[in-house]
């Protein structure tokens, strides 16, 4: 996992240069999100990230990453992209910001 702590840029172009450097990232997001949909309409998307943290500074051996919240709007949107049936699990803000584009 890569992780540069002075970057706090977050346009889509820096959200897709992190998730291809980190892909991991995503395949947890997924399968936590997934097992959280069996039992809820809706989720926290934030709360699937605490899940990650723990993940990846309890049940890991790198201590130096560190899994930013500034991402998770963008996950929870490529999830629910990603599957349609799930629109609307995690509730988000308009996409008007323009750093979404």
């Amino acid at each position: 996992m890569t992780y540069n702590r002075l970057n706090f840029n977050h346009t889509k172009k820096d959200f897709e240069v992190f998730h291809e450097a980190n892909p991991e990232i995503y395949e947890m997001f997924k399968g936590f999100s997934l097992e959280a949909s069996r039992n809820n309409k809706h989720y926290s998307a934030r709360g699937i990230f605490h899940r990650i943290r723990w993940e990846t500074s309890v049940n890991s051996d790198d201590s130096s990453f560190k899994l930013n919240d500034i991402w998770t709007a963008y996950y929870a949107r490529k999830f629910m992209g990603d599957y349609p049936n799930l629109s609307g699990f995690f509730r988000l803000r308009k996409e008007d910001d323009p750093r979404f584009n």
